[in-house]
């Protein structure tokens, strides 16, 4: 998902709202992976822009 001008907090309530693994490409902000509870695991930094993460795609979060 590229982005510009958004932060990991919207990807993090589109992770938990859609039960989905946002992977996100931004410019001049944090960038990264979240889990499907909108907790951001890998991240890409200025050293490392490359984040990698390996996760449980079937993993759901139960809620009631």
């Amino acid at each position: 998902m590229p982005v510009w001008g958004s932060d990991l907090t919207i990807s993090g309530a589109w992770a938990i709202e859609n039960q989905i693994y946002p992977v996100s490409s931004r410019y001049e902000i944090r960038k990264g992976i979240s889990d499907n509870r909108g907790y951001l695991f890998a991240e890409g930094t200025d050293d490392d822009p490359v984040g990698i993460a390996d996760t449980n795609l079937n993993a759901r979060e139960m809620r009631s």
